[in-house]
């Protein structure tokens, strides 16, 4: 018979996918399936985590940002350890106290003032160098070049969604 594409409510616009081996959870399906590929290619959960957050950078980047911040909690399974990498950058050099109060009244202003030091990168690697048994390039390579052609089908999604077309597949993959 005819294959149906996953049923979803107005509410859903992804698929619900489930798998036999292997966890990875992310906000959106395609970089949990980055995450998953590396597992499949021998890696362990540090490299899936890397994986997924760089292609979560690229399809979800209304809300992740490669420049951002990822505090990072690890459970070593054979130590029973959690170890924490903080994740969460500093305070520009310059960004002195001395500063704000000369130049915006002793507030912190809105804008690129506002921010820290990008440190999702160096969690990233921090977390691959010390935890991880692939390099960032074989991660990296993982997550580049398919989000962006996917994000397309995605929108193309989400549009018969809201049109009410929800037994469609919502990826090309998933179909016939």
């Amino acid at each position: 018979g005819q294959r149906k594409g996953p049923i979803m409510t107005e509410h859903q616009l992804r698929p619900t996918v489930m798998a036999t081996r292997h966890v990875v959870a992310s906000g959106h399906y395609l970089s949990a399936q980055t995450g998953f590929q590396i597992l499949e290619a021998g890696g362990n959960a540090i490299d899936a985590g890397v994986a997924t957050g760089l292609a979560t950078c690229v399809l979800e980047s209304e809300f992740v940002g490669f420049s951002g911040v990822a505090p990072t909690l690890i459970y070593l399974a054979d130590k029973q350890e959690v170890v924490t990498i903080s994740g969460v950058g500093p305070w520009p050099r310059a960004a002195t106290c001395d500063y704000f109060h000369e130049h915006h009244g002793g507030k912190v202003p809105d804008g690129l003032l506002h921010t820290v030091v990008p440190a999702a990168p160096d969690i990233w690697l921090t977390a691959l160098e010390r935890y991880g048994t692939m390099s960032f390039g074989d991660v990296a390579a993982a997550a580049n070049g398919r989000p962006r052609a996917d994000r397309a089908a995605v929108g193309r999604s989400r549009r018969r969604c809201q049109q009410g077309d929800l037994r469609r597949p919502v990826h090309p993959a998933l179909a016939d």
